[in-house]
């Protein structure tokens, strides 16, 4: 009777205990902290000012200082500044440029960083994570690689190179993927409309330029690399263009507007490819042909289409025409063929002083003036 009593009394007990667990609030996941970012001066030649979100205005930029996040750097004409990320990405920002550290996200176990670049340029070496720039004509993004941005003062034209892995750029037209050796130019969005974005090799001058502003790059075959480009810049002339693939039909079903047959163009600005509208048709594709035979086609369901000249750097002859389609995607016919002509478009070089010396400037010993010499007392 008494171990029956016993029993039921450590049953009661048991239970007490189990309720009041139940009872206990359950501990609440923590999420994993974010990973910190710093981006700590190491560099500063000639003039460089810093401002920290909250400051009211720019102070010269020290060694040592962590800039934060929504924080800017400024450059003067002589300026340039490096700054180290917590990732081990070096940012270098140019002479005559502004730059902000716009924010850090983690990103599968490493970080996003986002900069935005207002004036010159900034060089990106990356260590891991990604990082994207934002511009007034586009976005750069770089993953694992070497980037440059730079902005034209005058046009606003972004030349955006990668020396050496995996980059992109965008606009509101389009994006495009491009790798080792190559560069992008997005021009200058006006009234809404940008330009494709197209891929081009990097020149002698771009690389030249990364050697210019990133004085301790270690970067194999880059001597190398620079020789072979030289040796495989095309001609000065182009040749004449070929039309063997892209011949219009007999049948010129509509007339061309603008711009008149052989105007002669700038180098730069816009210039619209108008015709007049065709019964039936659903689709227009236009069709320029490159002084050195390339070609580009344009598709839109308006009757005209304007384009960069930039974006057609080669000075030369082109020739276009428009070809029509029906809902159903079949030919119906085309313009005839006409032309135009432009010189050359020069990309814009970045300005790249050289680099100020870090040695202390030297003070010449004080000069030692001799005594005044008085006139002999009168006796």
């Amino acid at each position: 009777m008494l171990a029956k009593y016993h029993r039921l009394i450590i049953s009661f007990i048991l239970m007490i205990f189990t309720l009041l667990a139940a009872c206990q609030p359950q501990a609440t996941a923590q999420p994993t902290p974010g990973l910190a970012l710093t981006a700590t001066i190491k560099e500063v030649t000639g003039t460089a000012s810093i401002k920290q979100p909250g400051d009211s205005s720019f102070s010269p930029a020290s060694l040592g200082t962590q800039l934060q996040p929504k924080g800017e750097i400024q450059t003067g004409d002589d300026g340039r500044v490096r700054l180290d990320l917590s990732t081990g990405t070096i940012i270098r920002v140019a002479p005559s440029s502004l730059f902000t550290l716009t924010s850090n996200q983690p990103s599968n176990g490493s970080l996003t960083t986002q900069l935005n670049l207002s004036l010159g340029g900034i060089f990106i070496i990356l260590s891991g994570g990604n990082a994207s720039v934002n511009t007034p004509s586009g976005v750069a993004s770089v993953r694992g690689s070497y980037l440059s941005v730079y902005i034209d003062p005058t046009t606003q034209n972004i030349t955006v190179t990668c020396l050496e892995g995996h980059c992109g750029a965008g606009n509101s037209a389009g994006n495009t993927d491009f790798g080792t050796g190559q560069e992008v130019v997005l021009f200058s969005c006006a009234a809404g409309q940008c330009t494709v974005p197209g891929v081009g090799p990097m020149t002698p001058q771009d690389f030249q330029n990364w050697i210019n502003n990133n004085p301790d790059l270690q970067l194999p075959g880059l001597s190398a690399t620079m020789t072979a480009l030289v040796s495989t810049e095309p001609p000065a002339t182009l040749p004449p263009a070929s039309t063997a693939t892209l011949t219009p039909t007999a049948e010129a079903c509509l007339d061309i507007i603008g711009p008149d047959k052989n105007a002669d163009l700038a180098p730069t600005g816009t210039v619209t490819f108008d015709w007049k509208p065709k019964d039936g048709a659903s689709q227009y594709e236009l069709t320029i042909l490159y002084p050195n035979g390339a070609s580009s086609s344009f598709y839109t369901d308006k009757t005209s289409i304007t384009r960069y000249l930039e974006s057609m750097p080669a000075g030369g002859t082109y020739t276009w025409f428009v070809t029509v389609f029906d809902s159903a995607n079949q030919q119906i016919c085309q313009t005839d063929q006409s032309t135009f002509s432009k010189p050359k478009f020069e990309t814009p070089v970045p300005k790249n002083p050289e680099p100020a010396s870090t040695q202390p400037p030297v003070t010449p010993p004080p000069v030692t003036q001799p005594p005044a010499t008085q006139p002999p007392a009168a006796n």
